[in-house]
């Protein structure tokens, strides 16, 4: 269940912080990488208002309040789902103590690698599939990109491609 994923990495969280800390390592320095809480594959899938609030929970339970932030993987959970469970959690965290963002490089590029298969002929269906236009922005929820803080001071640079039917429409660079 839910409640017995958020309770399994709450203590693996509290055992990981009490060895930093014995360790003496610097807690502001520590991006934590971590996954959010959903039930296991064999239960049914949670709302994203459920996964949210378990996720806020788990990492206020478990993790250290020094970090410098915390991002977000996508768990084998599609690009649509991760990113409807990631906006819950950013829309209901008020900021403090940790900065939030994401990793979902699996969800995203999963079923265009697919497609592909290694194959040329294959190399244009996989390109159309890579569309977060088509994942996100159809779902409403491509605003999140746009939310989401840089987890520390520095220069960071991303460059976001939107296509569909694939033609571009539209780059940006971050």
């Amino acid at each position: 269940t839910i409640e017995e994923t958020k309770e399994a990495t709450v203590k693996v969280l509290k055992t990981l912080f009490n060895i930093l800390f014995d360790h003496k390592v610097i807690m502001n320095a520590v991006i934590l990488k971590v996954n959010m809480t959903v039930s296991g594959k064999e239960n049914p899938v949670d709302a994203p208002e459920i996964v949210g609030e378990k996720t806020l929970e788990m990492i206020h339970e478990g993790a250290s309040v020094g970090l410098a932030g915390i991002v977000f993987l996508s768990g084998g959970q599609g690009a649509t789902s991760a990113t409807k469970n990631l906006n819950v959690i950013v829309k209901n965290h008020d900021g403090k103590p940790w900065d939030l963002t994401f990793s979902f490089e699996r969800a995203l590029t999963d079923p265009s690698l697919t497609s592909w298969a290694g194959k040329d002929e294959n190399l244009i269906k996989a390109q159309k599939e890579f569309s977060l236009e088509k994942e996100l922005q159809n779902q409403g929820e491509a605003e999140i990109l746009m939310q989401l803080p840089p987890l520390a001071e520095g220069n960071y640079s991303a460059i976001i491609e939107l296509t569909a039917n694939g033609q571009t429409l539209s780059t940006k660079t971050f």
